[in-house]
């Protein structure tokens, strides 16, 4: 008999804390993204315009961040001004208070002098020394959850990685989606025609090397996991089996292998594999594999966060009735 399971439903609940998960890799990534693009525009003035997308698009993807953030502490108010109410310094919810408002004033200003156009030399400046900041912010919304070490599901060996690769890849995708659907009705639209072929080229390729990244990491979870649930317990129930039971074969199956691996992995990964043999549809197959992409970010998020959530409130009957519990 198979142990009873439950959801503690402490962070999914509302959906703040994925979405925060979420919301907060993607502003680093398009930040990211809009750095490197904006020195890529040397090559190719077309490049200034995905700068500029990715740049303005970090500001909302930031701010939505946080408000989340805090409506999930239950008080807003007290998250918005954490340093004057948060007295425990050594917690990852405040590291990543910190990381949040110090990305903040980086991808604020960086786009700002996009839209006015002014000080090209400093905005690369702040752009580069932004960076770390924007990494920095990706990596504390992993270690949100896995500084809980009684989390098999939230291993600190995995999820810093994952979550900055899965940031910057989401990064791309927002940022290639929205050039996709507004270039035609952008000023620059003559020199954007001319270059669209080379700036998708470069997103697909892109997309192909983070991808396979996620790809190496997630295979390296899913043997970290196993590796753990073939451990023995001294008390009948193994949680980690029962995590990675509840993730490969249980309810979280189909969300992981069908939307995660399925729909926001291989199809993209398949579907720029065309693209590059192919070259032809290059707009509609890259919209596809962008909105997959973003779809497969968001449930990364959830699925991480639920599969955290699974605990044992009952173990196997044959464990109950092993002698060997009674000495």
């Amino acid at each position: 008999m198979t142990p009873i399971i439950v959801m503690q439903s402490k962070w999914s609940d509302y959906g703040f804390v994925p979405l925060y998960l979420f919301l907060g890799g993607l502003a680093a990534g398009l930040f990211i993204v809009a750095v490197c693009a904006d020195f890529a525009q040397a090559k190719s003035k077309g490049y200034a315009t995905v700068a500029k997308l990715a740049a303005y698009t970090a500001i909302p993807a930031w701010a939505l961040a946080g408000l989340f953030i805090a409506i999930h502490l239950g008080r807003p108010w007290r998250g918005v001004f954490f340093p004057w109410y948060f007295s425990n310094y050594g917690s990852w919810m405040v590291f990543g208070g910190w990381a949040l408002l110090l990305s903040g004033p980086f991808i604020v200003v960086y786009a700002a002098l996009w839209y006015f156009g002014i000080y090209p030399k400093v905005r690369r400046v702040i752009g580069i020394i932004g960076i770390p900041f924007a990494i920095w912010f990706a990596i504390n919304t992993a270690m949100l959850l896995s500084g809980s070490q009684t989390v098999p599901f939230w291993p600190r060996s995995v999820l810093p990685v994952l979550f900055v690769n899965s940031g910057v890849l989401t990064g791309v995708a927002v940022a290639g989606l929205l050039l996709l659907l507004t270039y035609r009705y952008l000023p620059a639209v003559a020199e954007l025609k001319q270059s669209m072929g080379q700036i998708i080229l470069a997103g697909t390729v892109a997309v192909l090397v983070f991808e396979l990244i996620e790809i190496l990491i997630l295979a390296f979870f899913l043997n970290y996991l196993s590796a753990l649930a073939a451990t023995p317990s001294r008390m009948g129930v193994n949680m980690s089996a029962v995590v990675f039971d509840y993730l490969v074969r249980g309810p979280l199956a189909v969300w992981f292998w069908v939307g995660l691996v399925g729909a926001g992995i291989l199809i993209p990964l398949v579907l720029g594999v065309v693209e590059l043999i192919v070259r032809r549809w290059e707009e509609q197959l890259a919209g596809v594999k962008f909105a997959l992409l973003i779809v497969g970010g968001l449930l990364l998020r959830f699925i991480i966060v639920w599969g955290g959530e699974v605990k044992p409130i009952m173990p196997p009957l044959s464990g109950l009735l092993n002698p060997a519990l009674f000495g």
